[in-house]
């Protein structure tokens, strides 16, 4: 039997939190270059990518286009996508700092630049803000001590004595 003179590309049915589009699925022949785009849903990136009977290092490309020789068969492409680990310009370093649901943060500096409507629209959508209690030995609570408090009507904090756990009134 004569072996097809075209071949096709089929893409992998189960793929999650992404896509990937081939230039061409039908009448190609062995030999054309394909060029694939990879659509990664927000907040994810390619995992893995493979095309059937290739080797990796017969695909290539940078970023979200990837291209390969088209083989002398009908392919298979797959592709998976992993949840891209969270990295922020603007990360809680500091007292003062105002921690948002998807990582992000705003320092107390910037913050307290800001009119206080701002101020209050911000407050509604931060989860975390980070606090110094205290301000000396003398202080009440008997020391300085660093806490983070969740979105609550109060802070909570706890001293470096065992079992302590002490909460204020103030509120974020």
């Amino acid at each position: 039997e004569t072996p097809a003179e075209t071949y096709t590309i089929t893409i992998a049915e189960d793929i999650e939190n992404g896509s990937v589009t081939a230039s061409k699925t039908s009448d190609i022949k062995a030999g054309e270059t394909i060029t694939l785009t990879i659509a990664p849903a927000t907040k994810y990136e390619l995992d893995s990518l493979s095309v059937t009977s290739l080797s990796s290092n017969q695909i290539s490309g940078s970023g979200n286009t990837k291209t390969f020789t088209m083989p002398a068969q009908n392919v298979t492409v797959t592709i998976t996508f992993k949840a891209i680990p969270f990295k922020s310009a603007t990360e809680a370093k500091e007292v003062g700092d105002i921690v948002f649901n998807d990582g992000t943060a705003m320092s107390y500096t910037t913050f307290a630049g800001l009119s206080s409507e701002t101020q209050e629209a911000i407050k509604t959508s931060a989860i975390a803000l980070i606090f110094y209690r205290g301000t000396s030995s003398s202080d009440a609570l008997g020391a300085k001590t660093l806490g983070v408090g969740l979105k609550h009507a109060q802070k909570a904090w706890c001293t470096m004595e065992a079992n302590a756990y002490n909460t204020n009134i103030d509120t974020i």
